[in-house]
């Protein structure tokens, strides 16, 4: 009796955030302020619709957070996983925004964390150590 509730637990287990959408999803719903302290409780995604401003086309994506070196090696390591947006605003600039979920082997796992913040702007890339800093970077002048 208990062999089938084993193996009901490890197919469950391992069936968690397998696929780039399930993980895609789990980031989206990270509050940023987990994050960063000093911005309110809102969902990943929602912050970026309004950090981007109105008419921004928002993509979504999991990856390794740019550890992979492209060898063999990476097959044998526990890869970082990030859920990545990029904004791009119809002034011409675009935002990356890479937040770290957990890693290949244990899913998504621990605290969510700032992987990388930055803006690229007609080839000049500028990068920012909060979320808040971003944020506030982006903020219409007066």
């Amino acid at each position: 009796m208990r062999l089938p509730l084993i193996l009901l637990a490890i197919t469950a287990a391992t069936s968690l955030a397998t696929t780039e959408a399930d993980l895609v999803r789990a980031g989206r719903r990270v509050s940023v302020h987990a994050i960063d302290s000093t911005l309110a409780p809102r969902r990943l995604d929602d912050w970026i619709r309004a950090v981007a401003g109105p008419g921004a086309r928002i993509a979504w994506e999991a990856n390794d957070c740019g550890e992979a070196t492209g060898t063999a090696a990476d097959a044998a390591s526990d890869m970082p996983v990030c859920v990545e947006a990029e904004a791009r605003r119809p002034d011409g600039r675009v935002i990356h925004v890479a937040i770290g979920i957990g890693s290949s082997r244990a899913g998504i796992a621990g605290s969510p964390e700032l992987w990388w913040a930055l803006v690229d702007s007609g080839g000049a890339t500028r990068e920012y150590r909060s979320l808040g800093a971003l944020a506030r970077a982006l903020k219409p002048a007066p």
